[in-house]
């Protein structure tokens, strides 16, 4: 396989990651980010070229290319020239095109014991807000309940 995506937020994991898949071809590795179009006719230029030694291009915090860039580069990584392959770095799966992702062998890094993965941290914080809202509504309809017991107990003038 010619393109790997590494997903994870520990970077001692994903540098070791990386260094091992290069290891596998003895490549050398170049780091890019791609982001816009315009980088990926840039990478284009550089995978045109015919490479005498295996080369490893990491694409670091692919997560923030558009959905534009990510189809720009698709062709690059269905049909590599030889001697390169890719390794995308992503901290989500959820930003990268299913295409991308059905043609790359997927890695995903564990996070530490004391990190929370962008998903779980979403999902953490709409519960805390439900929790909250739900909170306001009990003490919202306790204030109304009390307000309508006084007002019906008040002496009458």
């Amino acid at each position: 396989m010619h393109a790997h995506l590494v997903i994870g937020t520990n970077q001692a994991k994903i540098e070791e990651a990386i260094k091992e898949l290069a290891a596998h071809t003895h490549d050398k590795i170049i780091r890019l980010q791609i982001t816009k179009i315009e980088e990926v006719r840039n990478l284009r230029n550089l995978t045109k070229l015919k490479q005498s030694s295996p080369l490893s291009l990491v694409l670091e915090s692919f997560q923030h290319s558009s959905e534009e860039t990510q189809n720009a580069l698709l062709k690059q990584i269905e049909e590599p020239q030889e001697n390169i392959h890719f390794i995308l770095i992503s901290d989500s799966l959820t930003t990268i095109l299913p295409t991308i992702i059905s043609r790359c062998t997927t890695l995903k890094i564990p996070n530490s014991k004391h990190q929370i993965s962008n998903e779980d941290s979403k999902i953490y914080k709409d519960l805390a807000w439900a929790f909250f809202l739900t909170i306001v509504l009990i003490l919202m309809t306790k204030e109304y309940r009390r307000q309508a017991c006084l007002k019906f107990h008040s002496p009458v003038n």
